[in-house]
C-alpha cells in the first residue's frame, strides 16, 4: 500500500479508537455495584486477603451475635487461613435488592472449597469445607457501598 492509501485507514482506526475510549459509559446500577462489591470480596477471599474484605465493613458493623468489625475480621481470618484448608470460595447464588438509593440488601450462598477449582461444579465430592447463607444490609457512604450488618447460617 502506498502512503496515500495507508493514511485514511490509520485515521479511520484512530477515530474509531477515540470514539471507543471517549464514548460516555453507562452508569452502573446500584444492584450492579453491589454485585461487583461481592465479586471483589470473593476474589479477596480466594487470595486470603482478609484486610481487603474488612475494608468493605462499616466501622459500626454489626455481625452475628453482635460481633463487631474486628471480631468478624478474626472470624474471616480463621476461616480463610486455618491450616490452608480453604483453597477457593464461590458465590453461586446472590439476590440483591436496593430499596432506596443509599440502602441495599443481599442474600447469597458462599461455598468454601478445600481444593482449587474453577467453578463450584468442579469441586470434587467431599472437598467442600463449608457453605454459608449470608444475609446482609449495605449502605452507600461517601459514594461507596459498605456492609453495615450481616448474619449467616
Amino acid at each position: 500500500m502506498t502512503p496515500r492509501r495507508v493514511l485514511p485507514v490509520v485515521l479511520a482506526l484512530a477515530a474509531a479508537l477515540a470514539v471507543l475510549v471517549l464514548w460516555p459509559k453507562k452508569a452502573s446500577s446500584p444492584e450492579d455495584e453491589i454485585r461487583a462489591l461481592v465479586a471483589e470480596c470473593v476474589r479477596a477471599a480466594n487470595a486470603h486477603a482478609v484486610g481487603d474484605i474488612a475494608e468493605h465493613l462499616a466501622e459500626d458493623f454489626k455481625g452475628p451475635q453482635g460481633a463487631r468489625k474486628s471480631e468478624v475480621k478474626q472470624m474471616l481470618a480463621y476461616q480463610l487461613l486455618r491450616q490452608g484448608e480453604v483453597a477457593v470460595v464461590f458465590n453461586p447464588t446472590l439476590e440483591v435488592d436496593v430499596p432506596a438509593d443509599s440502602q441495599g440488601h443481599l442474600v447469597g450462598h458462599f461455598v468454601f472449597g478445600r481444593v482449587p477449582a474453577k467453578s463450584v461444579n468442579e469441586l470434587p465430592q467431599g472437598s467442600v469445607s463449608a457453605i454459608y447463607r449470608i444475609e446482609a444490609n449495605l449502605a452507600r457512604r461517601d459514594g461507596q457501598w459498605i456492609f453495615v450488618d450481616a448474619k449467616y447460617e
